[in-house]
């Protein structure tokens, strides 16, 4: 079964309006099959809002990514606070897996880490077969990058 995976800003975050019409148009079936990402930086903006709108599009079985993870500040706590399904491993502490040795090991603890909250991690920016091989050692969950092909 396909799912379809988007942005949204930290705009539709706080918009009631915009859950209430979500809810008018988006049948269970069609809700189960969407990942909703949310940059870390929108999902810090208001850690409040920001759980009532996952928690409440969950309700519709909506899953949810936090996109670019690593680029902010996003504490250990206020992952597990906002209940995500997925991380999303921001570009800047993969594309160097392999030579830097500092990313390597936050890389692996934050996937070790992930794994204990049953968390799905994905991978951005795999540009080559060695990121990948490494990532596949550490058990990440999926990888997405030019490796597998371009954006599209």
């Amino acid at each position: 079964e396909r799912t379809l995976a988007f942005n949204i800003s930290n705009l539709t975050i706080g918009n009631r309006e915009w859950i209430k019409r979500f809810f008018e148009l988006i049948t269970p079936d069609v809700g189960r099959r969407m990942i909703i990402e949310i940059t870390e930086t929108s999902a810090l903006r208001d850690i409040k809002e920001t759980a009532y709108f996952v928690a409440t599009l969950q309700d519709a079985g909506c899953m949810f990514a936090l996109d670019d993870f690593g680029s902010g500040y996003t504490s250990f706590r206020q992952i597990r606070a906002l209940s995500f399904d997925y991380i999303k491993i921001d570009g800047s502490l993969i594309s160097d897996i392999a030579t830097n040795p500092h990313n390597r090991l936050l890389v692996k603890s934050l996937l070790e880490y992930m794994k204990g909250l049953s968390i799905k991690t994905v991978a951005e920016f795999v540009e080559n077969g060695e990121t990948a091989k490494i990532l596949m050692e550490f058990d990440i969950d999926y990888m997405q990058g030019n490796y597998f092909g371009p954006a599209a």
